[in-house]
This record gives C-alpha cells, sequence and structure tokens, in this order.
C-alpha cells in the first residue's frame, strides 16, 4: 500500500516543472481522473523553519506548521476541489 501512495506521489510531482531556485512553478498539467479534469498545482515552500524549531523546539514549529496549512486550505477551499498537504 505504502508504495502505491509513493508512486502516485511521485507520477503527480513529475507532471509539474518546479524550479527550486527561485519557488516557481513553470510548467503545470491537467490530471484526469474519473472523468474530472484537475489542475495539477500547488507547490509551497516553507523556508526559515529550521530557526524556529532551533529557537523554540519541534513542537512550535510543528504548530505553526499546523496552522500555515489550516490558512492556506481555508484561502483556497472555495477555488480547489482538493487540497492537500
Amino acid at each position: 500500500m505504502k508504495d502505491a501512495e509513493i508512486e502516485r506521489s511521485n507520477k503527480l510531482l513529475s507532471l509539474i516543472s518546479y524550479d527550486q531556485e527561485s519557488g516557481f512553478i513553470k510548467n503545470m498539467a491537467i490530471i484526469e481522473s474519473n472523468n474530472n479534469q484537475y489542475l495539477a498545482v500547488g507547490i509551497i515552500k516553507l523556508c526559515g523553519l529550521e530557526a524556529v524549531e532551533a529557537v523554540f523546539g519541534v513542537d512550535e514549529r510543528n504548530k505553526i506548521v499546523r496552522k500555515l496549512c489550516q490558512r492556506i486550505a481555508e484561502k483556497y477551499a472555495q477555488c480547489c476541489d482538493i487540497v492537500t498537504f
């Protein structure tokens, strides 16, 4: 089961061209699943959390990441069918 999940994730990631230097998505792809089309976009790079972890610890970093994910999901829930992290 875990291998199948990793394979699906790798296939999805391979559909998106992403420039690691700038953090921008260069290309997007349409994924067709169950006769529905989904735009495959969505890479958000969180930088600087190592410093938060070093100063405040892992629990505080995890709280911040959860809050960021919650806010992002709320923001995009109206225009996205699927928001995953």
